[in-house]
């Protein structure tokens, strides 16, 4: 109860992020970093990974996108001992078999997993990033579970002497705030999807707490705590008049994830660049 409760305040504060970014759209790149980069890339979603025994979020999915020349979208958690991890999901099982969550085990207990069978293991930060070089942008979704503060202070930790270029992304405008506060000069951008989408699944009491929680957005304007520097939307059902208002704004709009390689043209006429997976 607990989880699902935590994961609709993150999930409608995203929402009332782009709704609030689209109403006061101008402070958006109020004394932003440089972005414009980010609009000359596609990113790889979790590297280039597929079928062929290379899994996702693998050292072996970011070296095969190094060698294509293509942007990194990865995801980044904390382990029960404090290491940050390449690793999508909450839970091990998908990956790797294990029905455990990975902030529960250790960074030992984690190389141990293999990758969907394969010879790849979890990487962790540092890897990933002694991998890249610099060699291409490096877009990290921030997993933040919990207090937030915690994560966002780790990684930034382990990448200020980092020398390539990259940017963070969350659902939660709180992991960004931190970041608004604490390293203004990282590019940050708000994760979101829309609401109609995001919805269609949930159940009877869940819809009737977000439809309050959006009610509670008319009176606290979200986008004023975290202030992102672009949006990045899930292009299913998304709104395009949202789109096309902060583009307008000079907000650059990514959008995730493209799987259609015959929609990919027509999706690049409402967003800046594409977080695709191979197609």
């Amino acid at each position: 109860m607990y989880e699902d409760v935590l994961l609709l305040i993150i999930i409608i504060g995203s929402i009332c992020t782009v709704i609030a970014a689209v109403r006061y759209a101008r402070i958006l790149m109020v004394d932003a970093p440089n972005v414009a980069w980010l609009t000359q890339y596609d990113y790889a979603h979790r590297g280039l990974h597929g079928g062929d025994g290379v899994p996702e979020n693998s050292l072996a999915a970011f070296q095969r996108a190094v060698r294509e020349g293509c942007a990194i979208e990865m995801d980044i958690r904390l382990t029960r001992d404090g290491h940050l991890v390449v690793f999508h999901d909450g839970n091990l099982l998908r990956m790797t078999g294990l029905f455990e969550k990975v902030r529960r085990l250790g960074l030992a207990g984690l190389k141990e997993l293999q990758l969907e069978g394969t010879d790849e293991r979890i990487p962790t930060l540092r890897e990933a990033l002694l991998l890249v070089d610099g060699s291409v942008p490096i877009l990290f979704e921030l997993k933040s579970a919990g207090i937030t503060g915690r994560l966002e202070r780790k990684f930034y930790n382990e990448i200020k002497q980092y020398n390539g270029r990259f940017a963070v992304q969350s659902f939660s405008p709180w992991s960004l705030r931190w970041f608004r506060r604490n390293a203004p000069h990282i590019p940050r951008g708000q994760l979101a999807f829309d609401i109609r989408f995001c919805g269609a699944s949930m159940c009877a009491w869940k819809m009737h707490f977000l439809r309050l929680l959006l009610q509670w957005q008319q009176h606290i304007e979200l986008n004023y705590l975290c202030r992102p520097h672009f949006i990045s939307y899930e292009y299913h059902g998304v709104d395009k008049k949202i789109l096309r208002k902060l583009r307008q704004r000079g907000a650059p709009v990514l959008a995730w994830t493209v799987r259609d390689r015959e929609r990919i043209a027509e999706i690049r006429r409402h967003a800046d660049a594409v977080i695709f997976e191979e197609c």
